[in-house]
């Protein structure tokens, strides 16, 4: 056998490999669309994974009377659980956290594409009416509703970071 022939079947047996996991796994029609999920199904969710995993969001423009807010951290977005996770309960901070969302223009100014490598921070809000909220930051940096991000950071959403970095130290 030449080796243009023993080149041609290792080429041949990648294609189908990566055919057999772009078909198995990167067009899985999950919920999130991360082929890790298929790999990550034995994987045990907490309670609040499942809460917030089962929750059914709006967009959070608009978002009054909340009375509980999950809060997971990632030390990186591609990790399969988070690396804190806890309830906030206190209307207070609840509150000041909504009405900083409340105040985003709908447009956003661009897209930015991140390294699963970066911090990520998932809010779930749970309010009246059985409506719930979710919104996310990467990199310290708030993801609109339609996945684009602003230009340089505006200060509700520096305010409303601070804030949940302290309630990650504290809990």
């Amino acid at each position: 056998m030449s080796k243009m022939e023993i080149y041609i079947i290792v080429a041949v047996i990648l294609v189908i490999v990566w055919i057999f996991l772009y078909t198995k796994f990167w067009t899985n029609n999950s919920e999130n669309k991360i082929w890790w999920t298929v790999l990550s199904s034995s994987i045990e969710l907490s309670d609040l994974q499942k809460r917030v995993k089962e929750a059914k969001k709006e967009e959070w423009f608009g978002m009054k009377n909340c009375n509980e807010l999950i809060v997971q951290y990632y030390k990186k977005a591609i990790d399969r659980t988070p690396t804190k996770e806890f309830v906030v309960t206190d209307k207070k901070i609840i509150t000041e956290i909504t009405n900083n969302l409340n105040t985003l223009p709908k447009n956003w100014d661009m897209f930015i594409e991140f390294t699963w490598g970066v911090k990520y921070i998932r809010l779930t809000f749970f309010c009246e009416n059985n409506k719930n909220y979710s919104a996310s930051f990467y990199w310290s940096r708030l993801q609109s509703p339609k996945t684009s991000f602003y230009m340089n950071q505006k200060e509700w959403e520096k305010n409303v970071l601070d804030i949940v970095d302290k309630l990650i130290s504290e809990n």
